[in-house]
């Protein structure tokens, strides 16, 4: 997705999924992955030293929670 992106909405939607990084979480492997790949890309944006951004970047995952957490198998 390509989107032109401020460093202050960049800011917000890092806040907003703040919780999916906690290690308490309960979101299978692949939610965490796709979640740790959008923040990164939302950092690029705040850092880049740019007031705008235009990139491609993916767009804000979906929870998929998990059935157990992996130490309670």
């Amino acid at each position: 997705m390509s989107l032109l992106l401020s460093k202050e909405e960049a800011k917000a939607r890092l806040v907003e999924t703040d919780w999916s990084v906690l290690p308490d979480v309960k979101l299978t492997e692949e939610s965490k992955e796709e979640y740790i790949n959008y923040r990164f890309y939302l950092r690029q944006v705040i850092i880049s030293g740019h007031d705008y951004l235009e990139m491609e970047y993916p767009a804000k995952p979906t929870p998929v929670w998990a059935e157990q957490l992996p130490d309670e198998e």
